[in-house]
């Protein structure tokens, strides 16, 4: 078994490569499943298979550090999130000052302010599977608040008759839905967790609101076609409310297919390194 030691300190070595917070969640299942599988092929196939084994093992380590790396280098800071998001709440509770938009302003401001202590809420105290699905809803909410925001704004300056108008909604709201079913679907498969799918739907819808509505009221305070432009744009309380609503309901119907799809199939990426299956 001198062999299968030496073949185990190495593939320890190698576990560093992946990023700290897949190692703390795997590393010493991976490490366990590594060895076990050796010892029984030293046993049953003899030792010199076991060169095979660890080449095998090699090429899935290869591929799967590569990809885990790319993901972690995507995954944006909770904490620095926090403060950013935490930022665009008070930004857009003092943008309104001044402007001739009260008729929602309370409405806009209650909602925000709800926004902060979720912000707080979501934050603190992160499990795996919260950090998860943040981290996908933040990314996806990102790409559905440009979206949005560009929606919103094409809308006051696109002034075509006919389906035109009819067609691009469509397909806004289509994009943008779909943005918080991959948020929830992706945290569920990440997690193996169904309830990580309506979380990371509903942050997705978060952010989202955040973006259009914190661009829409700084294009107010622009030399922007004012008042109009505003109309379009001032939905705001709208947005903050349904958003959410709609992510969870969507990120949820996500998180149960992806667990559907994944039923009967091991979760950790372990097994298939360690195993070479």
């Amino acid at each position: 078994m001198t062999v299968l030691s030496s073949l185990c300190r190495v593939y320890r070595l190698l576990l560093r490569a992946y990023p700290p917070e897949f190692r703390e969640r795997y590393a010493d299942e991976m490490a366990s499943v590594f060895r076990d599988r050796g010892r029984e092929i030293a046993q049953s196939r003899g030792t010199w298979r076991l060169c095979g084994y660890m080449l095998s093992t090699g090429k899935d380590w290869f591929v799967t550090v590569l990809r885990e790396r790319m993901d972690f280098m995507q995954r944006p800071s909770l904490l620095t999130l926090r403060w950013i998001f935490l930022f665009c709440v008070v930004l857009d509770l003092v943008l309104p000052t001044g402007l001739t938009i009260t008729r929602s302003a309370p409405v806009c401001g209650a909602v925000l302010v709800m926004y902060g202590l979720l912000v707080l809420w979501a934050t603190t105290n992160l499990d795996d599977g919260r950090r998860t699905a943040l981290q996908t809803g933040t990314s996806w909410g990102l790409i559905s608040g440009v979206i949005l925001t560009a929606w919103s704004i094409g809308g006051y300056f696109v002034r075509s008759e006919g389906t035109m108008p009819i067609f691009l909604a469509g397909w806004s709201m289509v994009l943008i839905f779909g943005c918080w079913s991959i948020a929830g679907y992706q945290a569920a498969r990440r997690t193996a967790t169904a309830s990580s799918g309506w979380l990371a739907g509903c942050w997705g819808g978060v952010v989202c609101a955040l973006v259009k509505v914190t661009c829409a009221f700084l294009l107010l305070r622009t030399s922007l076609p004012g008042p109009s432009i505003g109309i379009v744009l001032v939905a705001a309380g709208q947005h903050l409310l349904e958003a959410p609503v709609i992510g969870a309901v969507l990120g949820a119907m996500a998180g149960l297919t992806a667990r559907i799809v994944s039923k009967g199939h091991s979760s950790p990426t372990a097994f298939g390194l360690a195993g070479g299956k």
